[in-house]
């Protein structure tokens, strides 16, 4: 079975890979639940208990059969598609983005926030800014000759050799290896 590391203040604990966020709320849930039982010591909160446990215990066993089924079929089937869309099964999209902040709540706090009096320059930090500016400028250290200067061909072509092979394409769709195997003639157009 596969495991993921869990960190905790006393010790790793190895957990299940289908143990996740859901099966966590659930624990807690039965372990207060548990913990409110032992303070009471009524029926009622026993019953709660036990509730809370059979509901736990039979999410838990759930996780573990759709684990197994999945591992199962990803084991008799060779096709990537259905490797994949196993794969995917598992994990949890998050549909809750917003955690409950309104659209007003987001506007007020960055407005406030791009208004904010203190995130605004004083004079004299101003000046300093303004003095340390025009030194740099007026030195003669030449790195702004360096910086100012064209890009020559044999840096283009040296970033160029670089790129890795066998890398996925960017949003252009066009892989690593056909620019470095037609750098000779692209280099024009650069």
């Amino acid at each position: 079975m596969v495991m993921k590391k869990s960190e905790t203040r006393r010790h790793v604990q190895k957990q299940p890979i289908w143990c996740n966020d859901e099966c966590e709320e659930l624990k807690k849930i039965k372990l207060n639940t548990l913990n409110i039982f032992r303070a009471t010591n009524s029926e009622c909160d026993l019953e709660n208990y036990k509730k809370t446990r059979s509901t736990f215990k039979n999410f838990c066993d759930q996780k573990k059969r759709s684990v197994k089924d999945a591992e199962h079929t990803i084991g008799k089937d060779t096709s990537t598609d259905s490797l994949w869309k196993q794969v995917k099964s598992f994990i949890k999209k998050n549909n809750n983005a917003g955690h409950g902040i309104s659209s007003d709540e987001w506007y007020n706090y960055f407005n406030e926030l791009n208004n904010n009096t203190s995130t605004q320059l004083n004079e004299q930090f101003q000046e300093e800014i303004i003095d340390v500016i025009s030194d740099n400028e007026n030195s003669d250290s030449g790195y702004n000759d360096i910086l100012d200067a064209p890009i020559s061909e044999h840096e283009i072509v040296s970033v160029i050799n670089d790129l890795n092979n066998n890398k996925a394409p960017g949003p252009d769709g066009i892989v690593c290896e056909m620019y470095k195997h037609s750098v000779g003639i692209i280099i024009q157009y650069i």
